[in-house]
Parts: structure tokens; C-alpha cells; sequence
């Protein structure tokens, strides 16, 4: 940010996350909502997001901030949900989920990430954009389009509530950034998961 401030025209696009949001009051959350972290990594994220406001703030600065949801696609860490529902389905194994699968939470396609930050650097906007699909999906939905994508013969065990997640539910609104530069996720959720799962078939 020091380096930022020494060369004011250099524009800083910064990764935060959902994560910031925490357990919001609201299923679907605003750039405006209260900052909630319940996870040490949403507490970092939100620690840096807020000096990179502060010093847009101070010091009128082109910075960006960008809360992305869950990413998935090629080349995604293999320990994220959607690639072990994907790994487990394509072995025919038992696909475990906690509760009943009810939580939800929003994501995003990684290529659409992409697409908003170039976006982003071309417009020259400054300021906090959510950037997701905007809706939320559950587990249970997305264990089932998992097997069905792969013609899997896996079956869903359903485990004990982990803390803190039942009744879980988060969206991320993206009205701002459909508004300020044409943000839309030209890669659905359904396409998405096709095109991962093709790149973890040939692993």
C-alpha cells in the first residue's frame, strides 16, 4: 500500500472474500453490510480490506476490492467441496455431507473471476464489488448435479451438523459491480462443474 501511495496512478486490485461477511443478519449480503468474520482467515481478509479502504479513503487512492465466493475450476485446490464431491463421484465412492445439506453458500466459476478483473483494470473503478453468481447453492444440490454430471453411482451419507453450519445460508449480492462495469457470469454454475469435471477426469 506504501508502494501504492508512492506512485499514485498505479491502480491495486486486492482479493478478499466472502469470508468477511462471516454469519451476516442477511441471506443476501451488500458491499454495504457489517463485516462479521467468524474464522481467523475471514478476520485477515477483512483486516486487509479495511486498510485498503482506509487508504483510498486518505489518501484517494485507485484501489480495488473485490469479495469473491467460493471459486472453483481447473486447476482448484482438490481439498475445496466441489472437487472432492467430483473426486469421490468419478471413483463411485460415498459422498459425505454434513446435516441434511440444506447450507448454502454462493460460488463462482474461476474464467468469471477473471473476466470481472480485467473488466475492473479497464473501467478503472475503485471500491468494494462483490463478485459471485449472486445466488446461493446447497450442498445437497450440488452433490446431486456432482453425480449426475458424472453418470456416478455414488450414494449420499449424510454425517452429523459440523458447528456452526446448519441453518447456514449466504449470497453475495452483485447488483453494484452489474452497474458500475457490466459484471455478469458468462459461465454458469452447471457449466462450470461440466468443465471441472473434465479437467479431473483427466488427472
Amino acid at each position: 500500500l506504501e508502494l501504492i501511495r508512492a506512485k499514485k496512478n498505479t491502480q491495486l486490485i486486492f482479493m478478499s472474500s466472502k469470508n468477511v461477511y462471516g454469519k451476516a443478519e442477511n441471506s443476501s449480503v451488500s458491499e454495504d453490510d457489517v463485516l462479521r468474520p467468524t474464522d481467523p482467515y475471514g478476520a485477515g481478509k477483512a483486516a486487509a480490506d479495511l486498510m485498503c479502504q482506509s487508504y483510498a479513503e486518505s489518501f484517494g487512492l485507485p484501489i480495488t476490492v473485490i469479495r469473491s465466493s467460493g471459486l472453483f475450476g481447473p486447476n482448484s485446490r482438490l481439498q475445496q467441496v466441489i472437487p472432492i464431491f467430483i473426486k469421490q463421484a468419478l471413483e463411485d465412492a460415498l459422498i459425505t455431507i454434513e446435516g441434511d445439506g440444506s447450507q448454502s453458500t454462493d460460488f463462482n466459476y474461476v474464467q468469471n473471476l477473471v473476466d470481472a478483473m480485467i473488466s475492473m483494470a479497464e473501467s478503472e473503478v475503485n471500491g468494494v464489488y462483490n463478485i459471485a453468481y449472486g445466488k446461493d447453492y446447497s450442498i445437497k444440490d450440488i452433490a446431486d448435479l456432482v453425480i449426475k454430471q458424472t453418470n456416478s453411482k455414488s450414494e449420499i451419507k449424510n454425517l452429523p451438523w459440523r458447528s456452526g453450519e446448519k441453518g447456514m445460508r449466504l449470497s453475495l449480492s452483485i447488483e453494484k459491480a452489474k452497474r458500475d462495469f457490466g459484471y455478469t457470469p458468462k459461465v454458469s454454475f452447471e457449466e462450470g462443474i461440466e468443465k471441472t469435471v473434465k479437467w479431473m477426469r483427466n488427472l
